[in-house]
């Protein structure tokens, strides 16, 4: 299946996996309106591009309808419950603390040769979130992580004996990594 380049195919599939359903009064005006809010908490604006990307999730067998009494309930399809778990990885982001509390993170893993593609996807996520290499498989982030690396965990198949985050205040010659996250 075609990447999904439209970030509006993302939150739709992002907000579906995390809501279930949304759901519509079938014989209604303005139901487009009433996913939009439902799914974005805000009326609509730029309709036709909102509705196109609803009509490609459902020609891509992503999402489907399902009628029931008054109602169209709009959910994910198996297909797209895996598209949307990568969407969250896509879009995933860690929120930054005014103050930092002194604290480094360290993540580490250990995946082997065999698995070079999945490694360089772990490395460029990290990259991608702001973390620092420390060395090839060890990065360094000083915010909270924890729930963004047990994420990243469970997508990429690994346990604790292959990804591990360790958090620590002491640390020596901390001065180069306090520069580059400018702390």
């Amino acid at each position: 299946m075609a990447k999904l380049k439209s970030k509006t195919s993302q939150i739709i599939l992002s907000k579906l996996l995390a809501t279930g359903k949304v759901s519509i009064p079938r014989n209604t005006s303005h139901s487009w309106d009433k996913i939009h809010r439902q799914i974005f908490g805000e009326p609509m604006t730029g309709g036709r591009k909102f509705k196109d990307v609803f009509y490609y999730l459902k020609k891509a067998g992503l999402i489907a309808g399902e009628p029931k009494g008054d109602c169209l309930y709009i959910g994910l399809t198996s297909r797209g419950e895996i598209e949307a778990e990568k969407c969250k990885i896509t879009m995933m982001t860690i929120s930054q603390p005014e103050k930092w509390d002194g604290k480094w993170r360290l993540v580490m893993f250990d995946i082997p040769e065999s698995k070079r593609t999945m490694r360089e996807a772990l490395r460029r996520k990290l990259k991608d979130l702001g973390f620092a290499s420390f060395q090839k498989s060890a990065w360094i982030y000083p915010y909270p992580c924890q729930a963004e690396i047990n994420i990243l965990g469970d997508s990429f198949g690994l346990d604790s004996d292959n990804l591990i985050l360790l958090e620590t205040a002491a640390f020596l010659e901390d001065k180069p990594l306090r520069d580059f996250f400018k702390l």
